[in-house]
């Protein structure tokens, strides 16, 4: 039965708060607020969202596994910023990164079969698992950084995250000096607090999936591969419309004035642009995630007449040059980069290619696969490698692979 005792214990102790508090609240603090209100805003909703459709729990399970340890995160980073410079340096750009990252990492997780090297049979059934690991390894990879801070409450009280939720109003400042071995070893202790004990004895059913995300979480993250790999792209992706890398704080004056405002959430394409000497880079990496994302989230239009993305016979078509040019135009970018974007997907090489990497297909008007039709060239790719069982689209009857 699924353990909804936590939520129970935070109706709780917000009434306690409300109660309790007094009304003066000190100046230059910070009243902690409920976990609704942390998850109000459409942007946050959104990511949520995501991760429920790249998911292929249950959704009992989803709730259990997933749902309620995020929120406990959430909870405990309430309004703090991600660190004192970077992109997320306002109240609550914590909490806007984790989901961010989080979501990212599920997603970019579908794009592999793993555990990497196992029977197709063996991936199949442990597709769930490491889609777990990858999940519980980003979101304590961004906990972490809870540890970035001296909290002090307005009795005086010294707040450590591994002892309590914040209870009254608070001041902050950044400690300096925070090793990553410290970050790593909070992150750890944080994690096996929060995750379920039913997770971790689902986990341990599969060694090597509990071997690798303990492995990540204690610090040994180049040795876990594929894992490592999926979260720092996460990270990557979501660090790079910003231009800039976190920084470890350096500030050790307690906050007087909180200076830090809070900025309008930006919704972060899925997406790694770069640019240097006004030419775009790793940009087949780019096209991918955006095509993930308009596909998953349904701003791309599929199977529909004049689409430029069907679904046949276990694969996504993608309608070439349309394609392209589409993407271009999102991104405000010249169409005579397209040749140089189509040549980036290419050597992605996740798209079938034993008759050549181009296919051709007919879009005819009628089931009966009759009269006049449409010729479309493009890509075949893996069904499996966008969508899940739970959010693929229906086929095409209309399409045929000439």
């Amino acid at each position: 039965m699924l353990n909804l005792k936590l939520h129970f214990q935070r109706i709780g102790l917000f009434k306690k708060i409300k109660k309790e508090i007094n009304s003066k609240t000190p100046p230059n603090s910070i009243f902690p607020i409920s976990l609704n209100e942390l998850l109000l805003s459409s942007h946050r909703q959104q990511l949520l969202k995501s991760l429920w459709n790249s998911s292929s729990l249950s959704q009992e399970a989803y709730i259990q596994f997933y749902k309620i340890p995020l929120e406990q995160c959430v909870f405990l980073m309430q309004q703090f910023p991600l660190s004192e410079k970077g992109a997320y340096n306002y109240l609550g750009g914590m909490v806007d990164y984790m989901l961010e990252v989080v979501t990212r990492a599920s997603k970019l997780s579908k794009n592999h079969m793993l555990p990497i090297g196992a029977s197709p049979e063996e991936q199949a059934e442990q597709s769930t698992v490491w889609h777990a690991v990858i999940v519980y390894a980003s979101l304590f990879s961004c906990a972490e950084y809870l540890c970035h801070f001296e909290v002090e409450f307005k009795s005086g009280k010294r707040w450590f995250p591994l002892q309590e939720a914040l209870t009254e109003p608070y001041r902050f400042r950044f400690i300096s000096e925070i090793s990553q071995n410290q970050m790593r070893c909070f992150g750890a202790m944080l994690a096996w607090k929060i995750i379920p004990s039913d997770a971790i004895n689902w986990l341990s059913q599969y060694p090597k999936a509990l071997e690798a995300l303990s492995m990540y979480l204690t610090g040994f993250r180049e040795q876990t591969g594929i894992v490592d790999e999926i979260v720092s792209k996460a990270v990557a992706l979501t660090l790079a419309p910003f231009q800039r890398e976190i920084s470890l704080p350096e500030s050790d004056v307690l906050s007087e004035n909180i200076s830090l405002e809070k900025r309008e959430s930006t919704v972060i394409p899925e997406m790694q642009l770069h640019q240097a000497d006004n030419q775009i880079t790793d940009m087949g990496d780019a096209f991918w995630q955006w095509l993930i994302e308009g596909c998953v989230n349904a701003h791309l239009s599929i199977n529909q007449p004049n689409a430029h993305i069907h679904i046949i016979a276990g694969y996504v078509f993608i309608v070439t040059p349309n394609i392209f040019y589409v993407f271009l135009a999102e991104m405000k970018l010249p169409k005579q980069d397209k040749n140089n974007l189509q040549k980036a997907f290419e050597r992605l090489k996740y798209h079938r290619h034993d008759r050549g990497n181009m296919f051709t297909c007919r879009l005819f008007q009628n089931e009966l696969l009759e009269g006049q039709f449409k010729k479309l060239s493009g890509y075949l790719i893996p069904a499996n490698k966008i969508f899940t069982s739970n959010n693929k689209p229906t086929e095409n009857p209309l399409l045929v692979v000439v």
